[in-house]
């Protein structure tokens, strides 16, 4: 009979899913890392001594732990995801952990950094910080109104409605005529080049540099190509890293500012973040729909 049926279904293929960067995904590639390389006893002295980590579980101490994840599970169950992607990411390179683990570690934080474009209607887009992190305050908490209360000169923030086909560096330049800083006497390609020069100006590292000039050396001669936005502001923590540090989560939000970000039709983005990886053999990209 088996013979019989045999040919009908073949084997089905299953490709394994991609990895998701999520609260549960990385805090139980956390604890596996921590819990397959160390013992209990070593584990009780691991987390709070070395890794440097406070017990976050009230009503309960360490020793109440019932197992090895869960002890774990106590010192990081109320972190968000930024706190545990900073973690994994420390982890994935340190030296006791069993290389598996730190593969699997170093997968998640990869996924997380890329992130999944812009999500919901884009208000504000605080871009080419030349100084000190803006200081931001919710103007309007129901409408998430931003006002940008502190170093306002070092950046700058298109306020204006996404067109449906893209942000165009036509769109860019049209803004840039009407902003403050640009000399009210220029021609329209004189304001092009001086809007070039002003977003040159935030980029840091030569990768940058070299990505941002070929870029518009390409589309010189076509201002509604879709513009080429540089060191964006796309997550922000109100706080520095040291006070950060220092509160519960215990760590800053991760990749708060991305060295470019393109803005497509169809509300598709590509993101370059900052990473020494990035520069030393490229750049990392995405593009995502975006919800």
């Amino acid at each position: 009979m088996a013979d019989y049926f045999e040919g009908f279904f073949p084997p089905t293929k299953v490709s394994p899913l991609p990895p998701v960067a999520s609260k549960r995904t990385f805090t139980k590639a956390i604890c596996s890392a921590l819990t397959d390389r160390y013992s209990r006893i070593e584990l009780e002295s691991v987390l709070p001594e070395e890794l440097r980590l406070e017990w976050s579980r009230t009503g309960a101490d360490p020793g109440q732990a019932d197992t090895k994840a869960d002890l774990v599970k106590g010192y990081v169950e109320d972190w968000s995801i930024a706190g545990l992607a900073s973690l994994a990411r420390q982890l994935s390179t340190y030296a006791d952990i069993y290389e598996v683990n730190q593969e699997q570690l170093a997968s998640l934080v990869k996924v997380y950094e890329q992130g999944e474009g812009v999500q919901g209607k884009t208000k504000n887009l605080i871009f080419a910080s030349t100084g000190p992190k803006p200081d931001l305050v919710l103007r309007d908490a129901v409408s998430n109104d931003v006002e940008v209360v502190a170093n306002a000169d070092s950046c700058l923030i298109y306020d204006q409605p996404l067109p449906g086909d893209g942000l165009k560096f036509s769109n860019l330049v049209a803004w840039w005529a009407a902003h403050p800083s640009c000399p009210p006497e220029l021609e329209v390609t004189a304001v092009a080049r001086h809007l070039y020069q002003r977003l040159a100006a935030s980029l840091a590292s030569p990768p940058e540099k070299t990505l941002f000039r070929a870029y518009y050396a390409r589309i010189k001669d076509n201002p509604d190509s879709i513009a080429l936005v540089p060191q964006v502001y796309l997550h922000y923590d109100p706080l520095d890293q040291r006070t950060r540090r220092a509160s519960v989560s215990g760590a800053p939000l991760a990749r708060q500012r991305m060295d470019f970000l393109m803005l497509f039709k169809r509300r598709h983005s590509w993101c370059r973040y900052t990473s020494p990886v990035a520069f030393e053999t490229g750049y990392t990209a995405t593009l995502r729909p975006a919800a």
